[in-house]
């Protein structure tokens, strides 16, 4: 309870009490001093410094601009700039497409999922999944990489997290930590809320739901988390843009990630490129060199070459920085061709 000390009580009420206009805070006089009945009933313009709860939306210039912190969304590529592989359409089942976004097992349902422009304020992009037939509807799953060694990482058992997207109908959501033979089930799988509308803008809906982790740790042969998007009936057609997981109970502003940077985190599981080289005419002798990787790899990938001008005979063993390779020039000789580099979860 404050204390309001005063040098002496002349021209203080005789009553033993008054009401401050200011903030309706009830003042007493005991004899020597005043006492504030600070309790949150009285005023609820105020919250407490020791803990509270708002009713409503809590708006502070500095950071209302953005996220709450930077970094906090544990989905990569959640607004789908990022398209190494190309914008489709992709038409296989268990196929990434989008960066760090695969297609699911729809049990023999043709898929197609491509990248779209869309007309939703700092969502350019979103990607649109389509199934037409069989058992069920498919949809897409994007991985979470856990850290190695330990258990479940930065989702400790019984934490919640909240889950957002932009889409222009509710999906049907799931989380769960696998490794990459594990089948679904309910082992390891997150516990989801009841799903809440946040927004809406033309078509498009943003949707919520907050995940419990489960109590029981994982096991240190979980690999990833897997977060899992269907539309639950066939036929499927569904648009995906603004995907986020973040600490938590409530769905922040989507987290806009310098393009550079999420580029670089895409890296980390997957890059493509190409390579050119002139030997200056000579045609025969085996030609060697060594492709650096913008991001050092997950894992040693598993490397493709493609498109090839001259002939790429074999690599060096894998590694995570690196592709070291050997091949034979053209007729001008030259040697080119495209490569990609894949460490997916």
């Amino acid at each position: 309870m404050a204390i309001l000390n005063f040098p002496n009580a002349a021209g203080q009420p005789t009553d033993g009490s008054f009401t401050y206009e200011d903030n309706g805070v009830l003042y007493s006089w005991d004899g020597y001093k005043w006492t504030a009945n600070s309790e949150p009933g009285y005023d609820t313009r105020y919250v407490e410094v020791t803990g509270d709860t708002m009713t409503g939306d809590l708006t502070v210039p500095s950071l209302n601009g953005g996220p709450l912190a930077g970094l906090r969304s544990q989905i990569i590529n959640g607004n789908f700039e990022i398209a190494q592989r190309g914008i489709g359409p992709f038409t296989s089942q268990n196929e990434y497409t989008l960066d760090r976004w695969k297609t699911r097992d729809n049990a023999g349902s043709p898929v197609n999922v491509t990248r779209m422009n869309i007309d939703l304020p700092g969502h350019p992009y979103a990607l649109r999944y389509k199934a037409t037939a069989g058992t069920v509807s498919g949809g897409v799953d994007t991985f979470i990489e856990l850290p190695s060694g330990y258990t479940n990482g930065q989702f400790s058992p019984g934490s919640t997290w909240t889950l957002s997207y932009w889409s222009n109908k509710p999906l049907s959501n799931a989380i769960q930590a696998q490794d990459s033979s594990s089948a679904e089930g309910t082992p390891n799988r997150a516990t989801g809320g009841t799903v809440e509308v946040l927004d809406t803008y033309n078509t498009f809906t943003r949707y919520s739901q907050t995940f419990t982790m489960p109590s029981t740790p994982f096991t240190n042969t979980k690999t990833c988390l897997k977060v899992v998007f269907t539309q639950g009936v066939l036929p499927a057609d569904f648009i995906l843009t603004g995907v986020q997981l973040e600490p938590g109970p409530v769905a922040s502003v989507f987290e806009i990630r310098p393009i550079g940077l999420e580029l670089n985190l895409c890296q980390r599981y997957y890059e493509s490129g190409t390579y050119y080289g002139q030997s200056g005419g000579a045609t025969s002798g085996a030609w060697g060199d060594t492709i650096n990787f913008t991001a050092r790899k997950r894992v040693n990938p598993t490397n493709q070459f493609y498109n090839n001008t001259g002939s790429v005979s074999g690599q060096d063993s894998a590694r995570a920085d690196s592709i070291g390779f050997y091949g034979t020039p053209n007729t001008g000789g030259e040697i080119k061709f495209s490569w990609n580099a894949d460490a997916e979860l």
